[in-house]
Parts: structure tokens; C-alpha cells; sequence
């Protein structure tokens, strides 16, 4: 390492040591500062602010180990700083949301293949594989098999309108829709698909709603105050949410050519 890499990253740690400091409202320094987070904030969070000032990156994971408020808190920090020196970021964590929180762009990986780079939005909202659209996201995309025909999706013995540039599509493919993109009515609307209430998990935030729609499972995300029916239900689906996939990629929304698609059966 050269003496200006030195000097760089010297700067860069005391910078950040004085953003950290100011975050938590701290005035004493070194060894009298470690001591007093230790005594207010914790040991798992002195691990972070170790971490971050590069006293002992060793450490890692740091924000695993503190409470929600504060973890949010830290999030907005680090974007800002990494928004101010414009030094590129590289964060390893377990968590997804953290991921997604701090990226810019997103490289989604799967057996040492790239399976999309984008956006954490376009990660989210256009899955160009259906291993995307199952990693990304908690509960995981929805696929149902299907077969095409004039824009309608046959699911077992249920059919559903699809239409956003699927009329040209003919054969089998896979239907996917995010959980967060249904919903669940007690009677039939327009549109609406009969299904079976096989479970509900309430998350204190949402509730996780699994159905059967002709023998397939799929998972529902609902608010908190949505009420859930007791067996039996209509599921709607928002056109404009469909996604459909041959061989585990995205066409359907992005068909733009004149002949029709005949999947490998």
C-alpha cells in the first residue's frame, strides 16, 4: 500500500470516527469514548461503531446485533456518507433489507451465473427470472403453472384474464405475482378467482395469507385490518402486477415481437 492510500484511508477513518461521534451526541474521544458507548449503548453496538471507524472490521455484521430504531437510524448515516465521499461501499449482510436499503444497483447471483443487475424497484417489481422473483422479496413471488391463449392464463380448470401484451403467447408457461399484489375479497368481484384458506400468519404488520387455487399453493399479503375470510374466498389479481415466464424467463410484458412465443413443452 503506498503512503497516499495510507494517508487516504487515515483520513477516511477519522471522518467517519467524528461522523459517528456527532451521530450519538458524544464528545470525548478514544478510549474514553469506547468506554462510554460500552456504558450507554452496549456491547453489540460498540461492535458497530468498532466496525465502522476500522478499529476492528473483524467484527462484521455490525448492525445485526442492535435494536430496530437504531439499525434504521445507522441505515441513513451510512448513505449519507456514502453519498458525501462518493467511495464505493461494499457491505456484506445476511439481511436482504439491508441490501436492498443501501444499493444503488443490485447484482443477483445464482450458481456463479448473474441472474439481473438492477435497481432494488426493478429487482422487485420486474424479476427477469423466476429465481429473482423467488429470492427477492419476503414472502417470495407467487408461480402458478399455466397454459396461454389469447391473453387468457388457463390455471387448472379457472381462467384469467391477463391480457398486457399477451394475446401473442401460446402454450405453457409460468404465471408469477407477488403476494403483495393480490387480493382477498370475501365475495366475488370482477375478475376474481375462487380459492381455499388453508393458513394465516399475522406479523403484527401484515398478514401472510396462504391459498389454494386449483391445486396450487400460493401466499397473500394483506394489511393488518383487512378482514380475513373464515374458509373460503376470491382471490383478484392486478393485471398490471402479472408477470409470465418461459423457461424461467421473463416474456409476456415484454413481448414486443409479431410471432407467437411456443415455449418448450
Amino acid at each position: 500500500m503506498s503512503l497516499h492510500d495510507d494517508n487516504r484511508i487515515t483520513y477516511f477513518a477519522r471522518t467517519y470516527y467524528r461522523h459517528i461521534r456527532d451521530l450519538f451526541g458524544i464528545k470525548r474521544r478514544d478510549r474514553l469514548f469506547h468506554t462510554y458507548v460500552i456504558g450507554k449503548t452496549g456491547a453489540g453496538k460498540s461492535t458497530l461503531l468498532q466496525t465502522l471507524i476500522l478499529q476492528d472490521i473483524r467484527n462484521g455484521e455490525g448492525l445485526t446485533v442492535i435494536d430496530p430504531h437504531l439499525k434504521l437510524l445507522l441505515r441513513r448515516k451510512l448513505k449519507q456518507i456514502h453519498a458525501r465521499f462518493k467511495l464505493t461501499m461494499v457491505y456484506v449482510t445476511h439481511d436482504q433489507l439491508e441490501a436492498l436499503t443501501f444499493a444503488d444497483q443490485v447484482v443477483v447471483m445464482n450458481e456463479g451465473q448473474v441472474m439481473q443487475i438492477g435497481t432494488p424497484q426493478d429487482l422487485f417489481e420486474n424479476p427477469q427470472h423466476t429465481f429473482v422473483g423467488y429470492f427477492i422479496g419476503s414472502p417470495g413471488m407467487n408461480f402458478l403453472p399455466c397454459r396461454m391463449e389469447n391473453g387468457i392464463a388457463d390455471i387448472g380448470d379457472q381462467k384469467l384474464q391477463v391480457g398486457n401484451g399477451t394475446e401473442r403467447l401460446s402454450g405453457n408457461f409460468k404465471l408469477g405475482i407477488r403476494p403483495d399484489f393480490l387480493k382477498l375479497h370475501t365475495q366475488a368481484v370482477q375478475g376474481s378467482l375462487p380459492v381455499a384458506i388453508k393458513a394465516m400468519e399475522d406479523l403484527g404488520n401484515c398478514k401472510i395469507v396462504t391459498v389454494q387455487l386449483a391445486e396450487q399453493t400460493l401466499k397473500v399479503k394483506l394489511s393488518e385490518e383487512q378482514e380475513i375470510p373464515v374458509a373460503s374466498g376470491f382471490l383478484e389479481f392486478q393485471p398490471q402486477w402479472v408477470r409470465i415466464y418461459a423457461d424461467e424467463k421473463l416474456v409476456g410484458n415484454s413481448v414486443k415481437q409479431e410471432a407467437r412465443l411456443e415455449p418448450a413443452k
